[in-house]
């Protein structure tokens, strides 16, 4: 037996926060997270006004190392990393943080520089993502590194110091901030973008972010139109909702900030300088919206550390779903793939008319189809909601938000006759109503006919269409009846099934 991989922990040391995650490697090289902490140590604070972290920020970042050591210890971990980026690389007392931390964790400190941060950064925030050309930027607390890239290929890449936290300590005084404080950040902001050679996001390019700040907007956005699921990897990140959200924070004293569904509440005092940074990015390149990564330097750094740092989307896309499989017993992919090329069969010939609405959910089908066992994993009789509920709180990395709705509205379909589909709104609205509903009446049939074929074996469709009639001859199937697919399908195709065996 192939022993697995010990788990792999990340420290990442920023200016505003630390993070410790530890990951295991499932199949196909995928990284789930198995532990996670947070603490708020804003070293920038002491690097800004003194040119050192000093001693406070010291005593606290010796407590949260100990905790993240424990929870390391606690996962699993063998190999701990520890990095660090903007505020202890500029820290004139670095030397001096870099040997608490290696005391404390018993693993060396590896301070970033600004090119190191930019690289793991895009590789991490990028994985997955269906941007293939475009503008990433990560804004932290104390600097904001940007990455221009083509075909997936980093071009170049700029770290500037326009960190939320740096900045609101330096201009954003007021509590809530003036107009003229506002102004002020603005044109500090402009006199950098303005020295890079940046210009107008060409047709087809993506600004893609990642870090804190833009994830918590996205958060904001997300509780504002109560988007299913919760993971913010594919998230699109409106123009009009950063200004909106921007304007709403920025006449909000600190302590009502906190209320903010969305808003973490260490962030509340820096949270409006990060989003002036980024809605000066978005005039500057002239991009409609973001889109938001989920992930970023940690992860750049956990698959760099594993050899596998750069991938492709698909080849991301397949992984998630492999990973995901793998971790319910007794599901079999091959069985999966053997429903999702029956259904793919069955929605390419009775599906027409439907243009690229039709390509979205002939998509969503067929992931679906490969997906449903895991619903029985769970219970046999409410496997397609239970399936869809998975999906919708999985990591299924190299997919969009949109497109992880869409499979969940196919699959809770296929359980439910005519759901409302608000619980999946905005992503599928009622204008998909119909392609969802015969996206899943399709799913059920590939379903059944793939029960009544011997197990391993793959039945081959003939499907013909006469008049009111859909005739379907399968090889293989030994017998079927109709019960209430037939008169499902009736009802959604508006034509009575016939499946002669």
């Amino acid at each position: 037996m192939r022993r697995a991989n010990p788990p792999l922990a990340i420290i990442d040391i920023g200016s505003n926060s630390a993070r410790i995650v530890v990951y295991n490697r499932e199949a196909g090289g995928h990284l789930r997270i198995v532990a996670s902490a947070r603490s708020s140590l804003r070293l920038v604070e002491g690097v800004v006004e003194d040119h050192a972290i000093g001693e406070a920020a010291m005593s606290r970042a010796r407590e949260a190392l100990r905790d993240f050591r424990a929870i390391a210890l606690g996962a699993g971990a063998r190999a701990i990393r520890v990095y660090a980026t903007a505020a202890v690389r500029e820290a004139s007392d670095v030397a001096r943080f870099s040997q608490l931390v290696s005391q404390t964790m018993k693993a060396p400190l590896q301070v970033l520089d600004g090119e190191a941060e930019a690289l793991y950064g895009f590789h991490g925030a990028l994985r997955g993502l269906q941007a293939r050309s475009g503008l990433l930027f990560d804004l932290g607390g104390g600097s904001l590194q940007l990455t221009q890239f083509r075909d997936r290929k980093r071009l170049r890449s700029w770290s500037v110091p326009l960190g939320a936290l740096r900045l609101s300590r330096r201009y954003l005084e007021h509590d809530p901030p003036t107009d003229k404080q506002v102004r002020s950040l603005r044109a500090h902001i402009d006199g950098f973008l303005e020295e890079l050679p940046l210009r107008r996001l060409p047709p087809g390019s993506r600004l893609v972010g990642t870090g804190g700040t833009v994830r918590n907007l996205a958060k904001i956005e997300r509780f504002r139109l109560k988007t299913p699921g919760s993971r913010l990897h594919g998230h699109e990140l409106s123009r009009e909702a950063v200004d909106e959200i921007e304007a709403d924070l920025r006449a909000l004293p600190r302590r009502k900030r906190t209320d903010v569904l969305g808003l973490s509440k260490d962030r509340s005092d820096s949270i409006v300088a990060g989003a002036v940074v980024i809605g000066r990015l978005l005039d500057y390149v002239d991009a409609d919206d973001i889109l938001v990564s989920g992930q970023g330097l940690r992860e750049g750094l956990a698959y760099a550390a594993l050899g596998e740092m750069d991938a492709d989307p698909e080849s991301v896309r397949a992984t998630s779903i492999e990973a995901l499989l793998a971790r319910f017993r007794g599901v079999d992919a091959a069985h999966g793939a053997r429903r999702a090329r029956l259904a793919n069969e069955l929605f390419a010939r009775l599906v027409r008319g439907e243009g690229e609405r039709g390509r979205l959910f002939g998509r969503a089908l067929d992931y679906a189809a490969r997906v449903l066992d895991i619903g029985r994993a769970v219970d046999f009789f409410d496997r397609h909601e239970h399936a869809a509920r998975i999906v919708l709180a999985s990591e299924l990395d190299g997919f969009s938000q949109t497109e992880v709705a869409r499979i969940a509205a196919v699959l809770h379909a296929a359980d439910e006759e005519g759901i409302d589909l608000d619980e999946y709104s905005p992503l599928v609205g009622d204008a998909d109503r119909a392609v969802v509903e015969r996206a899943a009446v399709l799913l059920l049939l590939a379903d059944d006919l793939l029960e009544r074929a011997p197990r391993g074996t793959m039945p081959r469709l003939r499907v013909t269409v006469r008049g009111d009639r859909v005739i379907v001859h399968p090889t293989r199937v030994t017998a079927w009846r109709p019960r209430g697919l037939g008169e499902r399908f009736l009802r959604t195709f508006r034509k009575e099934l016939l499946v002669e065996v």
